[in-house]
């Protein structure tokens, strides 16, 4: 395969990727250093109160958002990375330059990256499971 068949991700779609990454930082930093505290106040005033149950739900979900699409987009690339036996897989978006790995290091890596993605996912719909009994059912 030539070195041509690995798309690059553009120079503006990086940045604009790189501003949305802040942004949702700040709001993770914003909901942590602001959120939290009054609704543990508010809570603590009011001990069965669904409203804040819900905030600290929201605010959880919204934590833990990015791992849904990471660990949906992992998946398929380890696959696709072992299927080929060659990483990046041909065809798949990369940012900046990465060295072509060829054979079964690369089918390692294929698995590898497919088992985290798988792992990720699992994590997430476990996590949000039990806060979901947590916080609402119990």
């Amino acid at each position: 395969m030539p070195h041509d068949a690995v798309i690059r991700i553009e120079r503006k779609t990086r940045l604009a990727l790189a501003g949305v990454l802040v942004l949702y930082c700040l709001s993770v930093i914003a909901i942590i250093h602001w959120g939290m505290p009054f609704v543990d106040a508010y809570y603590m005033s009011r001990p069965v109160d669904n409203v804040a149950r819900s905030l600290v739900l929201s605010a959880l979900l919204w934590v833990l958002s990015p791992f849904l699409p990471l660990g949906a987009y992992l998946c398929p690339y380890g696959l696709a990375t072992a299927r080929t036996g060659r990483y990046p897989p041909p065809g798949w978006k990369v940012f900046g330059s990465e060295r072509i790995i060829v054979g079964r290091r690369a089918k390692v890596v294929g698995v590898i990256v497919c088992a985290f993605g798988a792992v990720t996912l699992a994590g997430f719909a476990a996590v949000v499971g039990y806060f979901c009994y947590v916080i609402l059912i119990r």
